[in-house]
């Protein structure tokens, strides 16, 4: 539970610090911490200056596109039925 915890943290604001661990457990220590509460315990207390984060570099995609037709668009209401209160003429209205 400790290490899910752990790696359920937010990547942004913790993505070294998993990193770090996650690599020092490929070389053979592990330093990944065995109770939720050390685990919650690392994170408070983890200290990374704001200087040293990576910054993301152009626009970010979400990876969702909406397409529109022409048989998509706004029709155009018939108004010849329509008379105009201000000049008395069909075919328009005045708002």
């Amino acid at each position: 539970m400790a290490i899910c915890f752990f790696l359920g943290a937010d990547r942004q604001r913790y993505g070294r610090l998993l990193e770090n661990t996650e690599n020092n457990f490929l070389q053979g220590s592990n330093t990944y911490p065995k109770t939720v509460n050390a685990a919650h315990n690392l994170l408070l207390s983890y200290k990374q200056d704001p200087r040293n984060l990576i910054k993301m570099m152009g626009n970010i995609n979400d990876g969702i596109a909406f397409a529109t037709t022409s048989s998509e668009q706004k029709k155009k209401k018939d108004k010849n039925h329509v008379t105009c209160h201000r000049c008395g003429e069909m075919g328009h209205y005045a708002n």
